[in-house]
């Protein structure tokens, strides 16, 4: 009953021979790496499944000074199935200390903006296999995802299947570092 983040990141190698999320290889270090974490449908599910919703990365690269992304906008490889939810919040440095925002809100902040430094992600998972309806293994059908209260109900994914939060905190580098007037 909540929609689901996204989060773009872009980034410069700081050496050749690592991999993208979508498993090509990093060649050198003057392209700039572009990453989209999203959900999006499982076309592999199980006979009667709905909704098979899992974590996906769709990844790209750019030269500075080219506006064209390459190998950017398809769909992504699976990184995590079955994701019934997935949550960003952003911790930023500002006047007044460290602090969590959602991206939203992080986007209407007047310029400069605060400085990120780092993300907090959560997933709603949940088991790939039904596991029935028995009373012993029912669940209560709210969840709290870092800042938000997700409710599943039979029209976004039938009841009988196992979930749990599992959520992370990322520390992000800035090679960098704060420059003037950001």
């Amino acid at each position: 009953n909540q929609a689901s983040d996204q989060l773009v990141i872009q980034y410069q190698p700081m050496a050749a021979g690592g991999f993208d999320c979508e498993g090509r290889i990093i060649a050198d270090v003057d392209r700039i790496i572009v990453q989209r974490y999203f959900l999006r449908e499982d076309d592999n599910s199980s006979t009667g499944e709905r909704n098979p919703l899992a974590l996906a990365c769709d990844a790209g690269h750019y030269i500075l000074g080219d506006e064209e992304i390459n190998n950017f906008g398809d769909a992504g490889e699976i990184i995590m199935k079955r994701v019934d939810h997935f949550r960003v919040l952003l911790n930023v440095s500002s006047a007044t200390g460290l602090r969590y925002m959602a991206i939203d809100d992080y986007m209407m902040e007047t310029t400069p903006r605060p400085r990120v430094l780092g993300v907090s992600l959560g997933v709603l998972a949940r088991s790939s296999q039904n596991v029935g309806q028995d009373q012993a293994i029912s669940q209560n059908n709210q969840f709290t995802v870092l800042d938000q209260t997700v409710g599943i109900d039979d029209s976004g994914n039938q009841q009988g299947y196992l979930r749990r939060v599992v959520t992370q905190d990322v520390a992000l580098r800035n090679a960098l570092g704060e420059r003037e007037g950001e």
